[in-house]
């Protein structure tokens, strides 16, 4: 038997068991960068029959931090300023496809608020709108676990919102908030 690897050609010879048919090669000297590799096994049995047997290897190594994209509801100057007078908001951003995300706030090794999972497009959403947010700002950071069991980095810098309600008797006009007082 033969084993080879597409773009590289032959790469070893071994022999299957007689009775069982089982068969190991050793490749471990030899070091593979993240990617999906196309192996096909050459086999002829003792009757002469051929058969060229392909199987897919996909090496993982690492996972990459993930990325906040946007809040919402953004409901400052722009809608990508990441001000907000929504005291409860949605995070959201882009992860390794079908990663488990930790989500912290405060700082990298701040308490963890939660998890979440990207989908099969690397797109997540984290529903934060169980806490209230005062007014301030506050910084998110996240880090996943992707299938292949790899830990990323936390996410740096921090994703920053600023929560920003109006008080009692101000209201919000374009370019910021104006008190009102009556005399």
């Amino acid at each position: 038997m033969t084993l080879t690897l597409a773009g590289t050609g032959t790469i070893g010879t071994f022999t299957a068991g007689a009775i069982t048919g089982k068969w190991t090669f050793d490749y471990s000297g030899t070091s593979l960068v993240d990617g999906t590799y196309t192996f096909t096994i050459n086999s002829l049995d003792l009757a002469g029959n051929f058969a060229a047997t392909p199987f897919n290897v996909t090496v993982d190594n690492a996972a990459a931090a993930p990325v906040f994209t946007a809040i919402a509801d953004d409901t400052g100057t722009s809608s990508t300023d990441r001000i907000t007078r929504d005291s409860q908001i949605l995070l959201s951003g882009t992860a390794e496809a079908n990663s488990t995300l930790t989500l912290r706030t405060g700082s990298g090794g701040g308490p963890i608020i939660g998890t979440t999972t990207a989908n099969g497009s690397g797109n997540w959403t984290f529903d934060y709108t169980g806490t209230t947010l005062g007014d301030g700002v506050y910084a998110f950071f996240a880090s996943i676990i992707d299938l292949a069991g790899n830990t990323s980095a936390v996410s740096s810098p921090g994703f920053t919102v600023t929560a920003d309600r109006p008080g009692r008797g101000e209201r919000y006009f374009p370019g910021g908030r104006v008190r009102i007082e009556h005399r």
